[in-house]
């Protein structure tokens, strides 16, 4: 299964709703972006949403964002690889949805919803008897989409992520099924790096003691 990167994920989620998600109030209260990244004010000295953006990047990531919804396969032309008329505006974006990631602490606010949900990787290996790192199970077997989808849809995008009580908006849906994924298959990495770890301290400890057996002789 192909996982879509977020930087796609957040143009696909915009696409199906320009509201959404830069115009949502709780995803700028988590971000602190005003409104659509690429927007501009020419007029009154060149001023843009991201603070690192000239006029000119802003516009380049506008026409590229624009393009993506024009597009017949948004997602085909999001990953076009070498240097097209879109080159800068997606590289651009890419690299801003990539730091920016980082300081807006959304993987922090996930992972602690799903540790408060019984969901954290540990937890899950311990519930479902895992004796192995290689046990670690799928997402679905673990069945966290159904326990956290909710909560996430909430903590990210408050009472515009629901169509009716708890339905959840299809589009939004969609953008916290790709946030699960990616965040599985992370959980799946350092549950494996522990292991290596462990692994590896066993081997040094086992030398040690070796070594320390042929100065003993």
């Amino acid at each position: 299964m192909t996982i879509a990167p977020l930087s796609l994920a957040l143009i696909e989620l915009w696409i199906a709703n320009p509201a959404l998600p830069w115009s949502n109030p709780v995803w700028q209260s988590l971000t602190h972006v005003p409104g659509d990244p690429w927007a501009y004010y020419d007029h009154v000295g060149g001023i843009t949403h991201v603070a690192e953006w000239t006029v000119d990047k802003a516009q380049a990531v506008e026409a590229f964002i624009n393009n993506c919804k024009m597009a017949e396969d948004p997602a085909e032309h999001y990953a076009v690889k070498g240097r097209d008329y879109d080159h800068e505006g997606r590289s651009t974006w890419d690299a801003w949805v990539r730091m920016s990631w980082a300081k807006w602490n959304i993987n922090k606010l996930v992972d602690r919803i799903l540790e408060e949900s019984g969901c954290e990787p540990h937890y899950v290996m311990e519930r479902m008897k895992c004796s192995t790192t290689d046990d670690f199970p799928t997402m679905e077997a673990a069945q966290v989409k159904g326990v956290v989808s909710v909560k996430l849809a909430d903590a990210l995008f408050g009472d515009d992520a629901f169509t009716d009580g708890s339905f959840i908006v299809p589009s939004i849906m969609t953008f916290i099924d790709t946030l699960l994924v990616l965040t599985w298959t992370r959980y799946r990495k350092v549950i494996k790096q522990q292991d290596d770890r462990m692994m590896i301290d066993e081997d040094q400890e086992v030398k040690e003691q070796c070594l320390g057996k042929r100065r003993r002789a």
